[in-house]
């Protein structure tokens, strides 16, 4: 993966808008920027960060969210959340789901929103003020180009999900 965000002298959603990408896909154009939002897409840089999501069950989630360009109506996607600093990862290994709709969004993006970043460990004080990494790859169910990225934030305090 690339932390491409320091890359960026402007906002990464910025770059995104105009055309270019931190992750342009050599192989035709396609990109893809990772923030956060449970019903839409949130730019990372228009957020303190990522509450902690308690669930009902006692485990913690953040919500990640994605807005691609240049991929078609359908993709599989892989995704999780890492140290910053360390690159652990420290979501629950292989979350990923199959080809599914990207929702139309605003200047010709598709939105994916909600999806649950869950955590390992059980532990709220594990995460929270910590610096992470939420990463996402996104397979073009059509033609199977792939764009990805990975954008930092930090892990808010916790709230209740009801």
């Amino acid at each position: 993966m690339l932390a491409l965000a320091a890359c960026d002298s402007g906002s990464r959603e910025d770059a995104s808008d105009a055309g270019a990408s931190p992750s342009d896909d050599a192989s035709g154009g396609a990109s893809l920027v990772v923030g956060t939002g449970e019903k839409t897409f949130v730019a990372l840089d228009d957020v303190a960060g990522v509450p902690l999501i308690e669930g009902p069950q006692g485990g913690y989630h953040v919500w990640i969210a994605l807005r691609a360009r240049e991929l078609g109506p359908r993709g599989a996607v892989a995704y999780g959340l890492r140290d910053a600093s360390s690159g652990e990862e420290l979501a629950i290994e292989g979350l990923s789901l199959p080809a599914r709709d990207l929702a139309d969004a605003s200047g010709g993006a598709r939105e994916f929103a909600g999806l649950r970043g869950f955590l390992s460990l059980f532990e709220a004080d594990a995460y929270v003020g910590r610096q992470v990494a939420l990463w996402a790859i996104v397979t073009d169910d059509a033609t199977g180009v792939t764009a990805e990225d990975e954008g930092e934030t930090v892990v808010l305090d916790p709230i209740v999900e009801e």
